[in-house]
């Protein structure tokens, strides 16, 4: 671990420091029933509904991960 280098607080130049943290993930989306996953899989995140159909999946056809998932610090 590098010390904190050129400070405007005097004699904490080589001051070192360190920190934990626990989060939660959680998910925003969830999977609609009632769909054959051969055929295409659907889900909706934040009201919003994505259909993915593996026969022709495109990665750039899922939501960005902090759409699809919620992370909070608990402790």
């Amino acid at each position: 671990m590098d010390a904190v280098g050129e400070s405007v607080v005097p004699g904490t130049e080589t001051a070192k420091a360190s920190a934990e943290a626990v989060a939660a993930v959680e998910p925003r989306c969830a999977v609609e029933e009632g769909i054959d996953p051969d055929d295409e899989v659907a889900f909706r995140c934040d009201g919003e509904r994505f259909v993915i159909d593996p026969e022709d999946f495109d990665e750039s056809d899922l939501p960005e991960v902090d759409e699809m998932f919620a992370a909070r610090l608990v402790g």
